[in-house]
């Protein structure tokens, strides 16, 4: 099995300015004092990607009013942009500003679950399809965690 980097339990996740695939900007940052965030590194031309939208639906739905959800995509704008209007995806949906910050979140391989606690600390990362056992595994931590985002 062939090894790719990517952020582990216990690593940084650093707080960085996304742009809003629908326009504008996103700060995408960890208080301390916030909910969990979880983050789907994609790219819809991904078939494995394409496969996982459902089940992170499931998750961003399942998980409103208790953790920040983003999708971050990678690859064409344009191509990507089209995409998301086909595919319906339940979450808000960004892209990375910077090839820095791109490197920061060894986003070269697709698709990521990363869940970051308040703070910014990884705390888990799924890389590959999500399984449905993943998916309950995340959403049970999550209602372990407890707690309601604040307005």
């Amino acid at each position: 099995m062939e090894y790719f980097p990517h952020l582990k339990p216990g690593d940084p996740a650093v707080a960085f300015e996304a742009r809003r695939l629908q326009g504008g900007t996103q700060r995408i940052e960890y208080p301390t004092e916030g909910p969990p965030t979880y983050l789907f590194v994609l790219s819809l031309t991904c078939g494995t990607c394409t496969k996982t939208v459902p089940k992170w639906n499931r998750l961003a739905r399942e998980l409103e009013g208790r953790a920040r959800v983003f999708g971050i995509v990678l690859g064409s704008y344009q191509r990507e942009q089209q995409l998301l209007e086909e595919k319906g995806l339940g979450f808000p949906v960004v892209r990375f500003t910077s090839r820095r910050v791109m490197e920061q979140y060894k986003a070269n391989k697709v698709p990521q679950t990363i869940v970051v606690a308040p703070g910014g600390t990884v705390e888990s990362n799924v890389m590959g399809e999500l399984t449905d056992d993943d998916v309950d595994e995340l959403l049970s931590r999550a209602s372990a965690r407890g707690g309601e985002l604040s307005s």
